[in-house]
């Protein structure tokens, strides 16, 4: 009965971990939120239907940049909307946030 007991015990331990794990936000959150913000400052007539975490990219040793694709309606009008969060590195400051729209 005491090794039922332990491995029980195993078992929830484990599940509990993975569960946590599960839900921690991925490393580009705090940026995604962000984009979400300034996108609906600067365009506050827009919907956000949805969008797409690109990537980061190093343009130097202490310059990276957060690449993020929106899909977004104006009216009747949908399209895409890329949002590049620069930022100084190590200490990740913004820099620059530039918005360009695509058709596609």
């Amino acid at each position: 009965m005491k090794r039922f007991a332990m491995l029980f015990v195993c078992l929830l331990i484990l599940t509990t971990a993975q569960v946590y794990a599960a839900r921690q936000d991925p490393s580009y959150a705090k940026w995604g939120k962000l984009a979400v913000l300034t996108t609906k400052e600067k365009y506050p007539q827009l919907d956000i239907i949805d969008y797409l975490y690109v990537g980061r990219e190093k343009l130097a040793a202490d310059i990276a940049v957060e690449k993020f694709k929106f899909w977004v309606r104006d009216g009747e009008r949908e399209y895409g909307l890329f949002i590049d969060i620069e930022l100084q590195l190590p200490d990740e400051q913004v820099r620059r946030i530039t918005f360009r729209e695509s058709s596609i």
